[in-house]
């Protein structure tokens, strides 16, 4: 896992428009404290920092601390001395070079950058202003504040990043164990309905067929020595088997939606179309496009499912005035879209547990499912799927 700081590292362009400020600042303040040659020298250099933080210090500013940082800094330092050499303004450029230190090179580089350069820029002001002692005291003066300012700089710095990697690891461990318990959670939904599909099928069919395969073994002795019995017994068994046959009929219908059993897919689609304009009162209008072709029960179930949890989703949350679904083929594509005319999203919601069953369902098929929120207003649920050959 990065220890980088996303909060205080990753907007790399907030660093370069402070780079981009403090160069105008500086080349601004320039004119009026330097003669017009040291003018032309400081600017000059100005423009060699910039060219040389933009090939080097622009790519790590907003990274981990690297070799390249220190090679940036390695210029930028003394470049920064020859400035300062040139104009007071360079003075500026200090403003954004202790902060690099800081977010460039590891904790103890840092500090001894910072004293260093601290050292270094007083070093240039006496040599520039002259070595006497009122020089002297006052560029002493100057230079611990701001060694103590740099220092308390680097180490608000320092505490911002520490505070920001140790959510940033928070997070990752949340969403981790998230996943985790998304996985188990699967997993144990599978297995209880293996196992309720298990008990179902043992108290019904494995039982039926149990009592079928006796009353046949029982059948066949008593065919030639009382035909009466075989008779009833043949009777019982017809029975039982059309009894199975029920208890088979119903276990299917636990997995295929009861619209389907009754209608072809359109016509399910539009009841359901249907049955939300008349509960919520709004208009709702369903519309076929092409010839409908015959699909597998997958590929039925997974159209009539995405319009249950799209108009489920027009119940619940969109407040909408109307609704339209469009069912469409074309060539080997089906597709289905569910708009509206609700309050929409801003684009920041996560998929809740239905819509991110229907990804899955859709998937499962081949195909692919796209929620937005047009410009227009409202939300669009698309769904489009290959037609998986003839049923």
């Amino acid at each position: 896992m990065s220890t980088s700081n996303d909060a205080w590292l990753t907007p790399a362009g907030g660093w370069h428009l402070v780079f981009a400020v403090i160069g105008l600042l500086t080349v601004a303040m320039a004119f009026p404290l330097s003669s017009p040659a040291h003018q032309i020298a400081a600017i000059f250099l100005l423009i060699v920092l910039g060219t040389w933080y933009a090939a080097t210090g622009a790519e790590v500013v907003g990274a981990e601390p690297s070799r390249l940082g220190v090679v940036y800094l390695a210029g930028a330092v003394p470049l920064t001395l020859l400035i300062l050499w040139f104009s007071p303004a360079g003075v500026l450029v200090l403003f954004v070079l202790y902060p690099h230190m800081w977010v460039m090179l590891p904790t103890r580089w840092a500090v001894a950058s910072t004293v260093t350069t601290v050292c270094a820029v007083g070093a240039v002001l006496v040599i520039r202003e002259g070595f006497t002692p009122g020089v002297v005291l006052l560029v002493a003066g100057i230079s611990a504040v701001c060694l103590l300012l740099g220092l308390g700089l680097g180490a608000w710095i320092t505490r911002i990043i520490r505070q920001s990697t140790e959510r940033a690891a928070t997070l990752v461990e949340l969403e981790a164990t998230r996943a985790e318990l998304a996985e188990v959670s699967h997993d144990a939904g599978v297995l209880a309905e293996r196992e309720r599909l298990a008990r179902e099928i043992h108290d019904t069919l494995a039982q039926g067929f149990t009592s079928m395969v006796m009353m046949l073994q029982a059948l066949e002795p008593e065919i030639d020595r009382d035909r009466e019995a075989a008779q009833r017994r043949r009777a019982l068994l017809e029975e039982v088997a059309r009894g199975n046959l029920a208890e088979a009929r119903s276990l299917v219908a636990l997995l295929t939606p009861t619209h389907l059993e009754s209608a072809p897919l359109a016509e399910a689609v539009e009841r359901l179309v249907v049955q939300v304009g008349r509960e919520l009162g709004i208009s709702a209008t369903m519309r076929l496009h092409g010839e409908p072709q015959q699909l597998t029960t997958n590929h039925e179930v997974v159209l009539l499912r995405g319009t249950q949890e799209a108009l489920a989703n027009v119940r619940k949350h969109s407040g909408a005035s109307s609704v339209v679904v469009e069912l469409g083929y074309e060539g080997d594509r089906v597709t289905l879209e569910v708009r509206d005319d609700g309050k929409g999203f801003d684009g920041t919601e996560r998929d809740g547990f239905g819509l991110a069953g229907m990804r899955a369902r859709v998937a499962q098929v081949g195909g692919t499912m796209q929620l937005a929120a047009p410009s227009s207003g409202g939300v669009s649920l698309l769904v489009d799927l290959p037609t998986g050959g003839v049923a």
